[in-house]
């Protein structure tokens, strides 16, 4: 496992609307292996946007359809020491990684985003 990079969860529905914008600003602020998408069913162009910008796509149905089911399978596909967890409407900003990166060399667990705040746990 590589400990520079990081896989990069998205869960989706209809977020057609605002996933461009996540994913271009992923790409620039952060230095991920991948970017893995869980989709609860969409019915808009959502799938069509992850596959075109060559993210891997995976669909979930039935009662693995629940948030928190959906990210617990997207992080057993991850291969990165570190996993980073975003929605799909929010815009990483530039200097994101470079915070980040500061926590997970101080061996914290997890660190969360809370609009303007940081909170390590």
């Amino acid at each position: 496992m590589r400990s520079d990079t990081v896989d990069v969860l998205i869960v989706t529905f209809n977020s057609a609307r605002t996933l461009e914008k996540c994913l271009e600003a992923i790409r620039r602020s952060v230095p991920y292996e991948r970017i893995l998408i869980g989709d609860g069913g969409s019915i808009d162009d959502t799938i069509a946007i992850a596959r075109r910008n060559g993210v891997e796509v995976y669909s979930f149905t039935g009662d693995d359809n629940k948030i928190g089911r959906i990210r617990y399978k997207l992080a057993e596909k991850a291969g990165t020491d570190w996993i980073l967890y975003i929605d799909s409407d929010v815009y990483v900003y530039q200097n994101y990684w470079f915070v980040m990166r500061r926590t997970m060399r101080s061996n914290i667990g997890m660190a969360l985003a809370l609009q303007e705040c940081w909170k390590r746990i």
